[in-house]
């Protein structure tokens, strides 16, 4: 009776379901991981990628050196020039008293004479657009001349390129090489017109080629 053979036969119901089965059945090999990029992960990486690979414009970054010389240019607090308390939101300045700075064939002249003018300040007679004028112009900054080469550069290209002005812009290089060249100046002595005049013109002349 144990050696006896018993055969067992799967009912309706189970051959449909593993006829199912089967059809549901891949004939393929799935990968071990698979990743899905998102079309707005895909847009966003585009524009990264393109924001890298593109460099800021001259035309940007003057835009940012005009914003920042114009906040130190009006700020009367630490941080600022105190321009404006002398020289106006005009630029016209004060006739008689202070020069001005729209139009000023100072302003968009000889970069290296502003440069120095804005770290030690100015005293004496100084011509400008034919007027004369005679007092003392304190360094910009709190306590005065404290602005770093950055902030000359910025609060310069702002007066070379406001109230109808427009020259080149003025670098923080440019400031610091000048500062390299006057570093043994005592902090207190002031410019003269003349002396800048005189600096100025020596400058030139050991740029220039030999003849």
């Amino acid at each position: 009776e144990d050696d006896e053979v018993r055969h067992v036969f799967p009912s309706l119901r189970a051959n449909r379901l593993v006829a199912y089965l089967q059809e549901l059945r891949q004939n393929y090999e799935l990968p071990e991981m698979s990743f899905f990029e998102r079309k707005e992960d895909s847009e966003s990486g585009k524009v990264a990628e393109a924001t890298e690979a593109v460099p800021v414009s001259p035309r940007v970054l003057l835009a940012k050196q005009i914003d920042s010389g114009e906040k130190i240019y009006t700020t009367l607090g630490p941080g600022g020039g105190l321009c404006i308390s002398c020289h106006q939101a005009s630029g016209l300045g004060v006739p008689g008293a202070f020069p001005p700075l729209a139009g000023s064939d100072w302003v968009l002249g000889d970069k290296e004479k502003l440069i120095k003018i804005t770290m030690y300040g100015l005293q004496g007679e100084i011509e400008v657009n034919g007027q004369k004028y005679n007092g003392v112009m304190m360094a910009p900054g709190i306590p005065p001349g404290s602005l770093t080469d950055e902030q000359i550069a910025d609060v310069l290209t702002y007066i070379r390129n406001h109230w109808g002005n427009s020259a080149s812009a003025v670098s923080a290089s440019e400031v610091a090489t000048i500062r390299e060249t006057i570093k043994d100046r005592p902090m207190t002595a002031m410019w003269t017109a003349a002396e800048l005049e005189a600096s100025s013109t020596q400058g030139n002349q050991q740029s220039s080629p030999a003849q």
